[in-house]
């Protein structure tokens, strides 16, 4: 499940709608040493084949199966105009505990 804050909407519409950008790719960006956490990136895209397709608020999102099962809900804020992507859950295995 995807959800969008009022700040995330705006920013959305601020960055990509002049653009007529509707579909993005949510990506997952494994953590390049130690002590970083794994993060969440949004970016224009298209689907691939293991993605679900959420819609919300108009736009279209492409999220890996294993990781939408990892997050449970992704939410989508925003700081000025940077995204700002969290997750209800840890989608890092490090912190996750079966």
């Amino acid at each position: 499940m995807i959800k969008i804050t009022k700040e995330g909407k705006k920013m959305l519409e601020t960055t990509f709608g002049s653009k007529g950008q509707t579909k993005f790719k949510i990506q997952h960006i494994k953590p390049t040493c130690n002590a970083c956490r794994d993060e969440l990136r949004l970016v224009p895209g298209s689907s691939e084949p293991n993605d679900v397709i959420s819609m919300e608020s108009g736009y279209v999102f492409f999220v890996d199966k294993d990781l939408m099962q990892l997050a449970e809900i992704i939410t989508i804020d925003a700081a000025g105009d940077i995204p700002v992507l969290t997750t209800r859950k840890s989608i890092d295995l490090r912190e996750r505990y079966f």
